[in-house]
């Protein structure tokens, strides 16, 4: 397997986290002194079968894979039995608890754990450790045949001679290419880029090496046949193997977690354990002799084997005896010659060739071998007491820790044969069967059935007879135990079932047998023609039938009732209230996030359902508007100061948005140039990568600019850099591969300009920009200073000459938001029809001051229809001078042809864009008269400029100009009529508006009816015309003269009134699904666009660059998705609205991601299955549209029905039957057009009068009150007072709650950046100020309003400083500093609102005051004194509520909420809870949480209720339907009926107006496919034969029971699990499924299959997208791990869909077995781990079956890990989730002891560190976490001996961390403090382990562990800064991800060790030796790390 080794890592994890578990777990269980779990005996059970199934496989494994290396098999064969004799621990210890001796059956438990994972995990290693070995053996094989090869083979003419020298050599040259995939395979998975570089290159040396020597023998034997001299070639087929095998030692990949002893070699991971002085001399040596080699052959390589010798030499110093390491002894003896050989080899590796130079090398080399040698010889006199512990040298094969789990003394045997596996495994199904207690044998055999049913699909699929013919058996056989077991069940225990489950059981089990035959005869049919399509279909038929039948029989539980975790939560929040007691406010948020998971789900039901739920985006445009409308209302009112004050604010805003394309321009050409830099030094791994990167960004930053200039002037830069950086990029990387060719840097520093002049060609593009933005700020400062002046109409004025265009670009307010990148403007003919219907209207009321402000306007957007082209035509004229001046010596003739191209191409874009026809028609001439000379001119012009001496080619030029500037001529002369046309116009407007001063009624009219013809003078084509009819209001006078006419009794009228409200009923309705269709077809046109980018044919002899149409294509969509989003605004129809919003929503997600890949597209125009991923994204666009139009048919559908009541009134008024008529009117009523309609809705009038708002309720009831007091009425008073209080509530809370959701999002933003998130919540932000504004000015107290308006002003200035800072933070995640600064922020911008609502509460105290004077009134009352009653009235006045109210204010707004449900109280409480939380109060915490638990068991109960249970009695009642079918039985669709029914009522009659809507919804869905599901059981009962309608009936059925799924889903959140989310999208993929079939199998057109194609891949798609997100959040490891691998299996299903064609014959078989992934995914997501377990037993039962039938290759490494996965899997099954259940016996107070709490503790924050990524800052941080929980101080003494003189544990580990501490002390500037606590945590360790503390020990270990994965992770973040720009940097980054990798391994070790010390019930030796291993190589590995992280931050990343 090509990721081998990263599978057996995660297998390894899994183990060796359930091991540390089940550790910390007997501590708690010990204590508790609890009773054995009761699926403990089925689960031990498994654990022990799945790991003899290990074994097993891992035998025939040595007897294939490693057949030729006998070493290796052994070594796997010795390992296996090792595994099988552990096996035999786990009973015991079963035995024991079951039998009531807990204490010791929880210990012997840990320890049979301990031994089967240290056996498994050693048998892992050792696979994983075998391709290294083997590749070794090969190397030295290989080097073996080199020696014994004849290197001057002789007498080569004789045709024997040269073929013995061929067979000679073909052993040589294939194990040297065997060489070669073995180093190219380590490759793949190298740890980093130079580590792959270095494997790469050994293994081409390796086949280069063998080439060569066949090139050397073919050249021997055709000419030297006499005097042959081979000895070059063997000498590098030598040094390739010696190459290759030190390459893969350098490289090896660290060992998994909890394999010290993985095959390795190389810094920085060390050893097994303390390595001899001798063991340290003999690498010194070798290093020593391969340092001449390395500086001749491999200069660039010679420092670090420098660094290494060096390194080595001064570990030998510490180690040596005492006299030979004194200062002055070492320095001559060692370090003399040491330098020596170094200075040497420097000069060697300066110059190769210097001969004097490699002889001195070759000299001192010797020198220093011979010193190495004396120290040695030195150091082998006895010098004390000899040491035996574990830093002795190791005898035989080094002590292994993994081996030291459990004893492993056993003999070598021979490679196991096939025999032996089949009579190993031949009795495992019977013991299985009976180890599964009597209650799970249905379950048992069940999974026993259907995984051979599974398996014998596969098998025909792939057709084997004999594998197929072998699993039927067994599928038989386990069909009928079934039925058997079952049969039993009923007949030993009839007092559990009632009569009906009775006959249920007995209908399954006679189902059963009756399904065998039928399944038997239909697999006979397949095995005799695998061939047979209708056999296949049949077989496919009697397995399902089989199958559910066994479902009935072993009672399948239904699924999705187990409900959130509440439980999980309230431990949560209990933890948030102990984190507040002690002041730690970030752990009890943190705590709080964790808990509100379950409430949300009830308080928003759709979360996690893929509906989208998203905020808005303010695109810029918004914020830049609302700045500019500041403006304009300061303007307005005349106040300076505020002028003054907001147009920096503008400016500021402006550069936030305007610098993003330039920053990306300037991104762009600084990654060239490293490129570019890397290239001119040499070095030969470029950033290429960031060059990518920065024009992927480009394109992105560009193509969402909110200026559509921005954005087209981005888009041609993109088109016209991709093909020029890919140039550059193309030869760079052969520049990089071929550093000493100096011609290839050329050549890629030659193509360097192009790609620099097309980014400062689009900066220089988007200048004038910022340049028109300067002139508009001038003209803001010239309003500040009239407003100064008092000056009022010269502001006015001038403020509507900025309106325009007010920042220098268009920028539309609203367009994309939160939508796509916003398309163009609207283009001037638009407002130019909108300002001419202004200027007519005005004309027609007689308005001449409204028709002058139309004018100016008019005359402005038509300079823009005439100037461009003109100034497009003079730059033309320009660039034909400057081109003809560089003919003459005066420029640059490149640089001036490529102007004249541009202004050519500017002039054609403006004769295609101009909206006047007759504009477009002239300069279309024009440019096709200027193409046809223009080269023509440019030759002539660049000829004479290289000849300037040649007057002829001047003149030439000078001629060719000419004929460029003649069209250009005549273009002018023709624009000259037009603009006098539009000058007449200008005058005809003035005398209008003359006629218009001087009431000239006649004139005026005159004048507007010649204007209107040609109104501007020039013929314009509007692209988006707003018609000044309102269809709303025209049905709405239809409407009303219908009824006139009824009431009339005028038939006549009725009748003529109905053809126009179809017509204006058409217009209205039409125009949104126009709008849909529009972006549908723009959806096609980009499919199209990106699977064939250059269809569209080009100019002639324009080329078309790749992807050029796709740009096009994507703004065609945006403007289509942008015109569908205003048409939906501005329908009159809120209905419509809303689906529209609906619609739009949905779509948004689909749409950015296709146009994400379209952009995509466009970067790989060659990759066609990018372009077919692409277009698959594209095409799901079109389903949100669909389902829109389909929502609008019934609106229709009714309208139709209302016409026909018309009619009918017409008719009945014809007979003269006026009253049946005015009732069919009537019955209409409410809604004659099918839907509500809001005149003028978009058309700039009033909103209709509609309902008062709260304010007028509350002067309704203070009207009341005010009666009640003057009838002397004190019970009407006191009804009043909480209803007014409850109205008052309502209004008086809504801009509080506006300002604390705005506070909320702003923390939001400030918890993005503390956690590192680059992407902070800015949309919600922008959100939440929108709210918070229209929250506030739509308030209906003008008090309110004031002061929102005020915390508006103050905070909006707050907010842009803070998303300023948040982008800054985004840009750099690890930077803490600036995460700080925006937390800062974040507190600056919250402080104006608190300051709002600090300004309210004299509003609330005011109206508190009332209501208590309104009760005085009341009792005034009660005792008759109404003048005191009503002077107490008279008092409160006029403002009863604290504050002014203007009555009707906020009208439109949603009716109020209705009663406060149990849903409301919730949220409530969750309300409360959270803000004590904030505010540190934990008494009112405690106080909430047993009230939030009641409101929550409330709501659960309330949605648990009737109608779930009546929603799975319907599924039911269908399944049962099925079940008749496949039982011959009458189908029940009574039942189905009365089942529905039953639905239908309950959730009809269920007060929650949410259950009542999603049951109609339900009902609706459900009634068609119920009547076709009736249509289907017809057609079976007629056809009781025909498999095809029976199969035609399943499908029906499951199809029927989706709507009921969703509602399950949509009413039931508070109890909605994964698993019922899970069965909707399965249910989905499994319909799409059925459809593709049909298609296919019904030979449907090519474009049907297609449809049914995408379908299932976009349903497939969001399953397994909800199924990784199951795994992600699945608590028990083991389960997740198992829902992924399905959901990985899904995935590769789901590519080779992508790639499939819909005529593919693959189709079909591809989506075969997604039904029954799908389906276990299901089945496993809620499944108890006793239920896994007997599972897993299942497989492993059948696998013993089957092996009587398999092949000698079946069994593979595939196997062997999918059987160690299973295995780890039950282990965390064996008791549950450990951690999970410690907990649980946690949750009393004082249930554990402090040890175990801390334990627990320390568990949750080492899983935070481990699955976290990190900045070096904050990994520093956790790990300061982890002390602050621990308090553990620091070791001050020194150790009580020294490293060198430790043998115990206890001494090793005291040694190690005084060692580390005092490292990071002398350098603590550099280090991290990290390193010293792990120091901290070993001391206190091995004081613990020397007390024999084992909780302690327990808690040291666990504390040390995450100390060390700290340190891990910020090594790994430390290493990701390094720019690796240079050989030294990218060395010392290698050995840091080394360092990462290495320390994660040994934190994982010493925590499992520790565990297992800690928990045994005996000393034991084996574990001591392993922890000082463990402890030795640790300190190793940690100080050489803090060295690198000193030389890193001391020098490489000094000052960055």
């Amino acid at each position: 397997m090509s990721n081998t080794d990263q599978i057996v890592r995660q297998i390894i994890d899994i183990l060796t986290d359930s091991v540390s578990d089940l550790v910390l777990m007997v501590v708690v269980l010990r204590e508790q002194n609890a009773q054995m779990p009761p699926q403990l005996p089925a689960s031990s059970n498994a654990v022990n079968e799945t790991a003899k199934k290990l074994g097993l496989i891992a035998r025939k494994l040595a007897s294939t894979d490693y057949k030729d290396f006998a070493e290796i098999a052994t070594e796997i064969n010795q390992a296996a039995d090792a595994l099988d004799s552990a096996t035999q621990v786990m009973g015991k210890a079963v035995a024991n608890l079951t039998g009531g001796a807990k204490k010791e059956g929880w210990d012997q438990l840990v320890d049979a754990c301990r031994v089967v994972s240290g056996k498994t995990i050693r048998l892992l290693q050792i696979v994983y450790g075998a391709p290294l070995k083997r590749l070794k053996i090969n190397a030295d094989r290989l080097l073996d045949e080199a020696n014994k090869f004849n290197e001057k083979p002789k007498g080569l003419k004789d045709q024997k001679a040269q073929q013995k020298l061929l067979d000679e050599m073909k052993p040589l040259t294939d194990k040297a290419l065997r060489l070669e995939k073995h180093l190219n395979d380590r490759a793949k998975v190298a740890d980093s880029p130079q580590a792959r570089q270095e494997l790469q290159e050994a293994a081409a040396d390796a086949r280069k090496a063998a080439q060569g020597l066949v090139d050397a023998v073919n050249d021997a034997i055709n000419n030297h046949p006499d005097n042959a001299d081979l000895s070059k070639a063997v000498d590098a087929v030598r040094k390739a193997a010696e190459s290759g095998r030190e390459a893969s030692d350098k490289h090896a990949p660290p060992a998994p977690k909890g394999i010290p002893d993985a095959p390795k070699s190389g810094a920085p991971i060390p050893s097994t354990g303390p390595k001899s002085l001798h063991d340290d001399i003999a690498e010194a040596k070798k290093l020593a002799n391969e340092m001449p080699n390395v500086a001749k052959t491999n200069p660039g390589g010679y420092p670090e084997a420098h660094d290494k010798l060096k390194d080595k030499v001064e570990q030998i110093r510490k180690k040596a005896p005492a006299p030979v390491a004194a200062k002055e002894n070492w320095k001559d003896a060692v370090e003399k010659p040491l330098l020596e050989q170094l200075k040497a080899g420097r000069d060697v590796a300066k110059d190769p060739h210097d001969g004097n130079a490699k002889k001195a090398l070759d000299d001192a080399t010797k020198n220093l071998v011979k010193a190495l040698d004396n120290v040695e010889n030195a150091s082998k006199a006895p010098s004390g007491p000899q040491k035996t512990g574990p830093g002795a040298p190791p005898k035989g094969r080094d002590a292994l820790p993994g081996d030291n789990l459990g004893d492993d003394k056993h003999p070598a045997v021979d490679p196991a044969t096939k025999k032996q596996l089949v009579d190993k495994m031949k009795d495992l199904g019977p013991e299985l069967a009976k180890a599964i207690p009597a209650e799970k044998k249905p379950k048992y055999e069940r999974a026993k059935l259907k995984d051979n049913l599974q398996a014998m699909k596969a098998d025909v699929k792939h057709k084997n007879p004999k594998h197929a013919a072998q699993h039927t058996k067994q599928a038989v056989n386990a069909a009928k135990e079934l039925a058997k077991v079952a049969k039993d069940d009923l007949a030993k225990n009839p007092q559990n079932y009632t009569p009906e489950e009775r006959a249920h059981k007995e209908e399954a089990v006679a189902a059963i047998e009756h399904a065998i035959p039928e399944y038997v005869a239909a697999a006979k049919d397949v095995l005799a023609d695998f061939n047979n399509p209708e056999a296949q279909k049949t077989l496919d038929d009697k397995i399902r039938k089989l199958e559910r039948a066994a479902d009935r029989a072993a009672e399948k539980p239904t699924q999705g009732t187990k409900g959130p975790k509440w439980n999980k939560a309230k431990e949560d929040i209990a933890k948030a209230i102990e984190a507040v007691k002690k002041g730690d406010r970030a752990t009890a948020k943190k705590a709080l996030d964790e808990a509100k998971k379950p409430i949300e789900k009830v308080l928003k039901p759709n979360a996690g359902r893929g509906l989208l739920d998203r905020d808005p985006t303010a695109a810029p445009a918004d914020e830049l508007d609302k700045l500019f409308d500041q403006f304009r209302n300061a303007a307005d009112r005349g106040d300076p100061a505020a002028v003054d004050a907001i147009i920096p604010k503008i400016e500021d805003a402006y550069k936030n948005y305007a610098d993003v394309p330039k920053d990306a321009a300037d991104r762009l050409a600084d990654a060239v140039d490293a490129v570019a830099e890397a290239i001119k030094a040499g070095d030969p791994n470029p950033p290429i990568a960031d060059l990518e990167d920065a024009f992927d960004k480009f394109v992105n930053d560009t193509g969402k600019d909110p200026s559509p200039e921005v954005r087209a002037a981005g888009a041609r830069a993109a088109e016209e850099l991709k093909p020029k950086l890919d140039d550059f990029i193309k030869k760079a990387q052969e520049a990089a591969k071929n550093p000493a060719d100096k011609r290839k840097a050329q050549v890629a520093e030659a193509a360097v300009p192009p790609v620099k002049k097309a980014i400062e060609d689009f900066k220089k593009g988007i200048k004038p920009l910022d340049d028109d933005f300067q002139k508009a700020k001038e003209e803001m400062k010239k309003v500040a200073d009239a407003v100064r002046k008092g000056n009022r109409p010269a502001a006015k004025k001038a403020v509507e000459d900025l309106a325009e265009k007010p920042f220098g670009r268009n920028w539309n307010p609203q367009k994309g938001r939160g939508l796509l990148p916003p398309s163009d403007a609207d283009g001037p003919s638009d407002e130019l029809k909108k300002l001419w219907d202004k200027f007519k209207n005005a004309g027609n009321r007689g308005d001449p001051k409204g028709m002058e402000n139309a004018m100016q306007p008019i005359e402005r957007n038509l300079k823009k229809v005439t100037e461009p082209p003109k100034k497009a035509a003079e730059d033309v004229q320009k660039a034909v001078d400057a081109m003809l001046d560089a003919a003459n010596g005066k420029g640059d003739p490149e640089k001036a042809a490529d102007e004249l191209r541009d202004a050519v191409a500017k002039l054609d874009k403006e004769a295609k864009s101009n909206p006047s026809p007759e504009v477009r028609e002239i300069a279309r001439e024009a440019v096709e008269q200027i193409n046809d000379v223009v080269d023509d001119f440019i030759r002539k012009a660049d000829d004479a400029a290289r000849h300037p001496q040649d007057k002829a080619k001047a003149q030439a030029a000078a001629q060719a100009a000419n004929n460029v500037k003649k069209p250009l001529n005549n273009f002018k002369e023709k624009m000259k009529p037009i603009e006098a046309e539009v000058a007449k116009n200008k005058d005809e407007m003035k005398k209008a508006v003359q006629a218009a001063q001087k009431g000239d009624k006649p004139a005026l009219k005159q004048a507007l009816e010649k204007l209107a013809e040609k109104p501007y003078g020039i013929t314009l084509a509007p692209t988006h015309a707003v018609p000044v009819e309102d269809p709303a209001l025209e049905l709405e006078k239809l409407w009303d003269q219908v009824k006139d006419a009824v009431e009339k009794g005028d038939a006549r009228a009725v009748e003529k009134a109905i053809p126009e409200i179809e017509k204006q009923y058409e217009r209205a309705a039409e125009k949104p699904k126009k709008a849909a269709d529009k972006v549908k077809e723009a959806v096609n046109n980009l499919v199209d666009a990106v699977r064939d980018p250059t269809h569209t044919p080009p100019a002639p002899g324009a080329p078309v660059p790749p992807g050029s149409r796709i740009p096009d294509a994507i703004r065609d969509l945006q403007d289509a998705f942008d015109d569908f989003i205003r048409e939906a605004d501005d329908d009159p129809s809120p209905e419509v609205r809303e689906e529209a919003r609906r619609a739009a929503e949905e779509a948004q997600p689909i749409l950015e991601e296709a146009i994400k890949k379209a952009v995509e597209a466009i970067k790989a125009p060659q990759d066609k299955k990018k372009a077919e991923e692409a277009a698959a994204k594209i095409f799901l666009a079109q389903k949100p549209m669909d389902a829109f139009k389909e929502k609008l048919k019934p609106m229709d559908d009714q309208f139709n029905k209302n016409k026909e009541q018309i009619k009918a009134a017409a008719d009945q008024l014809k007979k003269g039957n006026k009253p049946a008529a005015k009732k069919a009117i009537e019955s209409i009523e409410p809604k004659p057009f099918g839907r509500n309609f809001t005149p003028g809705k978009g058309r700039g009038m009033p909103p209709p009068e509609g309902s008062g708002g709260p304010s007028d309720e509350l002067k309704k009831l203070w009207d009341r009150f005010k009666k009640g007091a003057e009838k002397g009425d004190p019970q009407a008073m006191e009804r009043v007072i909480p209803e007014m209080a409850k109205n008052y509530q309502k209004v008086a809370d809504k801009p509080k709650n506006a300002a604390d959701k705005l506070k909320q999002a702003i923390d939001e933003v400030a918890k993005a950046a503390h956690e590192g998130n680059p992407n902070p919540p800015v949309n919600h932000l922008n959100k939440a100020f929108d709210d918070f504004v229209a929250d506030t000015q739509s308030d209906p107290s003008p008090e309110v309003r004031e002061e929102g308006a005020r915390a508006a002003d103050e905070v909006l200035p707050q907010l842009k400083e803070l998303l300023k800072k948040a982008a800054e933070a985004a840009q750099h995640p690890q930077d803490k500093a600036k995460a700080q600064q925006v937390a800062n922020a974040a507190a600056h911008a919250k402080k104006p609102l608190e300051g709002f609502k600090d300004r309210l509460k004299p509003l609330d105290d005011a109206y508190k005051r009332n209501q208590d004077e309104m009760k005085k009134a009341v009792d005034a009352v009660k005792k008759g004194w109404k003048p005191q009653a009503k002077k107490i009235i008279d008092d409160i006045g006029d403002k009863p509520f604290g504050r002014n109210f203007t009555p009707g204010k906020g009208k439109g707004l949603p009716p109020p909420d209705p009663a406060t449900g149990p849903s409301d109280e919730l949220k409530k409480l969750w309300d409360r809870m959270k803000k004590a939380a904030n505010k540190g109060d934990a008494p009112l915490m405690e106080k909430t949480l047993p009230e939030l638990d009641k409101a929550f068991q409330k709501v659960a109960e309330t949605q648990n209720s009737a109608p779930i249970e009546a929603a799975e009695e319907l599924e039911k009642a269908i399944d049962d339907a099925v079940a008749a079918v496949d039982d011959n039985r009458p189908i029940p669709l009574k039942e189905i009926k009365e089942a529905l029914d039953n639905f239908q009522a309950e959730t009809q009659n269920h007060p929650d107006p949410q259950v009542k809507y999603a049951g109609e919804k339900a009902v609706e869905e459900f009634k068609p496919e119920f009547a076709e599901l009736i249509k289907k059981a017809k057609e079976v009962m007629e056809n009781p034969n025909n498999p095809e309608k029976a199969r035609a009936f399943e499908k029906q059925a499951e199809k029927a029971k989706q709507p009921i799924k969703v509602f399950k889903v949509d009413v039931n959140p508070a109890n909605c699990d994964d698993a019922l989310v899970n069965d909707v999208y399965g249910g989905d993929v499994k319909d799409a499924i059925h459809d593709l079939k049909d298609a296919v199998q019904a030979h449907k057109k090519t474009p049907e299959i297609k449809k049914a194609l995408e379908n299932v891949k976009e349903k497939l798609a969001d399953y397994n997208n909800n199924a990784h997100e199951i795994a992600a959040n699945t608590e028990d490891p083991g389960k997740a791990n198992y829902i992924e691998r399905k959901a990985d299996e899904l995935d590769d299903i789901l590519d080779k869909l992508l790639v499939l064609e819909p005529e593919s014959p693959q189709l079909l078989d591809a989506v075969e077995i997604v039904p029954a992934l799908v389906d276990d995914i299901l089945e496993h997501i809620n499944s108890e781990p006793a239920d896994d377990a007997v599972e897993g037993a299942a497989r492993a039962a059948n696998l013993s079956a089957f092996l009587d039938a398999c092949d000698e290759d079946d069994l593979d490494l595939g196997d062997l890990l999918d059987t160690a996965n299973d295995l780890a899997d039950l282990m965390k099954g064996l008791i549950g989730q450990t951690s999970a259940v410690a907990e649980d016996f946690g949750s009393a107070p004082d249930s554990l002891t402090h040890s175990a709490k801390a334990a627990l503790d320390l568990t949750h924050l080492l899983r935070d560190i481990e699955s976290g990524t990190f900045s070096p800052e904050e990994a520093e941080a956790m790990s300061e976490k982890v002390s602050e929980l621990r308090g553990t101080a620091a070791p001050t003494d020194a150790p009580l001996k020294s490293l060198a003189e430790a043998t115990t544990f206890e001494d090793i580990a005291a040694a190690v961390a005084y060692n580390i501490k005092k490292q990071c002390d002398e350098n603590s500037a550099n280090i991290s403090k990290t390193g010293s606590s792990v120091a901290t945590e070993l001391a206190a360790l091995a004081t613990a382990a020397r007390k024999g503390d084992r909780q302690q020990m327990l808690l040291s270990a666990k504390a040390a562990s995450a100390h060390i994965a700290a340190l891990s992770k910020e090594i790994l973040a430390l290493a990701q800064k390094i720019p690796a720009k240079n050989p030294q940097e990218r060395s010392i980054q290698d050995h840091l991800f080394r360092c990462s990798q290495g320390l994660q391994n040994y934190g994982t070790q010493l925590r499992i060790l520790t565990s297992v010390k800690a928990a045994s019930i005996e000393e034991s030796k084996d574990t001591d030796e392993s922890l000082s291993t463990i402890a030795t190589d640790l300190g190793d590995i940690i100080s050489q790390a803090l060295t690198s992280m000193a030389i890193t931050n001391s020098t490489i990343l000094k000052g960055k």
